[in-house]
């Protein structure tokens, strides 16, 4: 991947924080991914999956990173029902930092129910629990150890002729050892994928965000609620 971050440090002008910070930056890097069927009987398996990214930013060397996922994802059908069926994923991840090294470990549960009732649609409502350990030394507001709970409901849906509709709805709520990181979310999105043009499909995903801060204050001491 090539590409151009206007804001790698995320916050806004006028903060002390990016006084010194060079805020935008091209980036390189790769994204790497291995599956790894450990089990399969009838309709019972068990995959392993891998997935790196690797960023480089040529103006800020040290917020260089590397992020590791690892998951064990049980899937099987409920019963003799064709149409129902789960999945339980449990995954770990550590992710560093050029400059600052060992940067989060993550452990994540996520268990889902997919409904199918007939091949050319299907719903997927899913959950999930993570906790995460930060390395990083920072004031005890700013703490971002914690445990995230997400919902979710995605649908994947065939319009026909090729076409392919995917939309989804996810709310979550994060609960830090630091009040600067307490917040919760609505996450609104669909993709759409288009017919096979001359070799190639394209994807196009929309998608808004709302994040509601519970505290007024953050990083950098803002008297006014973030959002």
């Amino acid at each position: 991947e090539l590409g151009y971050d206007s804001n790698i440090i995320a916050i806004e002008d006028d903060t002390i924080l990016a006084e010194d910070a060079d805020r935008e930056s091209f980036y390189y890097g790769a994204q790497l991914s291995a599956r790894f069927l450990a089990f399969q009987e009838k309709e019972m398996a068990l995959i392993l999956d891998y997935r790196n990214q690797l960023r480089g930013y040529a103006s800020e060397t040290g917020l260089s990173f590397t992020d590791n996922l690892l998951s064990a994802i049980w899937q099987s059908k409920v019963g003799k029902l064709d149409w129902l069926s789960y999945e339980i994923r449990a995954s770990y991840g550590e992710s560093w930092l050029q400059d600052e090294g060992h940067f989060r470990t993550l452990r994540s549960l996520a268990p889902a129910l997919i409904l199918k009732p007939e091949e050319r649609w299907q719903l997927r409502l899913w959950g999930d629990y993570t906790t995460s350990d930060y390395y990083e030394e920072a004031p005890d507001e700013q703490d971002r150890d914690g445990d995230m709970y997400r919902v979710g409901l995605d649908a994947r849906i065939d319009l026909g002729d090729e076409w392919k509709l995917a939309p989804r709805l996810t709310y979550w709520s994060y609960r830090a050892e630091g009040d600067d990181y307490d917040h919760h979310a609505w996450d609104f999105g669909a993709a759409i994928t288009t017919p096979e043009f001359a070799g190639f499909q394209f994807r196009l995903d929309l998608g808004i965000l709302f994040s509601d801060y519970d505290h007024p204050h953050s990083l950098t001491g803002f008297t006014e609620e973030r959002s």
